[in-house]
């Protein structure tokens, strides 16, 4: 009896570390199960469903993945996925030029199904200027939440790589304010999501000391929107990269009517 029971438990813990990667811990309230969700690479790495370039999307959904093909440049990377009612937006790592048309990493691009892209939100629209870069893009219904990679000003307003800039209607305002959550000085915000719990979602791409926390590297911490508003850590790295050491959260972001969706390098899933 007593090796049927370590048997048992031991199927429980292959099926929790199989699971884990679809299943956020933390608030009561926020456990999500990840039933659709998108990746990109920013390296060359065999999928289950073959080889994914950097500048590819990796899409799961009902149990099935499929690679979505993004119409750049070999050398263009993905800087910053999004998700909003079913369609992506991205925004390239370095500038390019297709069909006539310069893109920026200024710039955010909607991916149509067929992997072409168009501008959905221009570096003029944003206000946005070289040597800045967008690290980071997440939706708050029709509104914009965007984190960028450097401090600057925009309509006299000062941000830093720990802050959250909202666009409503096209105006940018402080929609988080790093220094206001004790969030060190250093850090630099390269992952957001907002979901329809209101958590706000963020990771770091640095180890951080944090209301006595250490948080590393792509650890996902959880802010609550309704209520007190206190940083907590939601997620350890493992829980979405394994035992990974190099591998780092690239980022995540919400859809509607959807759970959150991670978007990551999730190259020890596949070893």
């Amino acid at each position: 009896m007593k090796k049927r029971s370590l048997t048992v438990w031991g199927l429980v813990l292959q099926a929790i570390f199989l699971f884990s990667f679809v299943w956020l811990p933390g608030h009561a309230s926020a456990k999500t199960t990840f039933n659709q969700y998108s990746i990109t690479l920013d390296i060359w790495h065999d999928t289950p469903v073959g080889p994914l370039a950097p500048g590819d999307i990796l899409s799961y959904q009902a149990g099935s993945f499929k690679i979505q093909q993004v119409n750049m440049p070999p050398a263009v990377k993905i800087q910053a996925l999004g998700r909003k009612d079913g369609d992506s937006f991205i925004v390239p790592d370095v500038t390019f030029s297709k069909g006539g048309q310069v893109f920026t990493p200024r710039d955010i691009l909607r991916v149509s199904p067929d992997g072409e892209l168009g501008m959905f939100a221009s570096a003029e629209s944003l206000l946005l200027e070289p040597p800045s870069k967008i690290s980071a893009i997440a939706f708050m219904d029709d509104d914009l939440v965007v984190v960028l990679d450097t401090v600057v000003q925009i309509s006299n307003q000062v941000f830093t790589p720990r802050d959250l800039i909202r666009y409503s209607a096209g105006v940018p305002h402080a929609f988080f304010i790093g220094q206001d959550f004790d969030i060190p000085q250093s850090a630099r915000i390269v992952s957001v999501d907002v979901t329809g719990s209101g958590q706000l979602l963020l990771s770091f791409s640095s180890t951080i000391s944090l209301n006595g926390q250490v948080i590393r590297a792509s650890d996902i911490v959880s802010v609550s929107l309704q209520n007190d508003s206190t940083i907590t850590l939601a997620a350890k790295r493992e829980l979405m990269l394994g035992s990974c050491a190099e591998c780092r959260l690239g980022g995540f972001s919400a859809t509607i009517n959807e759970d959150v969706i991670f978007r990551t390098r999730f190259i020890d899933f596949w070893r």
